[in-house]
């Protein structure tokens, strides 16, 4: 306490007079405006942290709800997404098996289509574009065309032979196939 603003101390005083300065002092009521009784404090805030207890119960509970309500939304999303994703791809993958595509290149086009999957796409394209070429090709030497230099006939037993050689681009094979498959064919002639 500072003993200075007792009114009527000064440090003049004796020691004597100022103790009985002190022991005479009362002290002024203090002004309390704007304060609250700690009886009714600790009475408000033990209610509070009751409210506060049963308020985060509830929400507890609420968000439990809410999260499981979530959870149950996003599977029924992912098992429609599932179910629309199956659905186009066997769609694409009939709509690639009538224009011919081999049924393992349909449905990989068909995935590659559904998961906007652009090179892979064009890759079947042109693996598709390239079975198509083999395949007239084989049925060309099948059918017995004949050749346009020449007009001889080739021998179907080495058709198959002569496409494998054609598709990994051995053309000196290919060629080599088709004159024996010529001379075969003359010699029988």
């Amino acid at each position: 306490m500072d003993f200075s603003k007792i009114k009527g101390y000064s440090e003049t005083l004796t020691a004597d007079e100022k103790l009985k300065l002190i022991t005479e002092y009362v002290p002024e009521e203090p002004d309390l405006k704007g304060y609250v009784l700690k009886d009714l404090f600790d009475r408000t805030s033990s209610d509070l942290a009751g409210t506060k207890k049963l308020l985060k119960e509830k929400l507890s509970e609420a968000e439990i709800k809410e999260a499981e309500r979530l959870a149950a939304e996003t599977s029924i999303k992912e098992e429609l997404n599932a179910y629309k994703k199956k659905e186009a791809t066997a769609t694409y993958k009939s709509k690639f098996l009538e224009i011919g595509y081999d049924p393992k290149l349909a449905e990989e086009s068909a995935a590659a289509l559904i998961d906007a999957d652009t090179e892979k796409f064009f890759q079947n394209q042109k693996a598709h574009l390239e079975a198509i070429k083999k395949a007239a090709l084989a049925s060309a030497l099948v059918d017995d065309k004949p050749l346009p230099s020449g007009g001889a006939k080739f021998n179907p037993n080495v058709a198959e032979e002569i496409a494998t050689a054609m598709s990994n681009s051995d053309f000196g094979a290919a060629a080599a196939l088709i004159r024996l498959s010529q001379e075969t064919k003359n010699n029988k002639e």
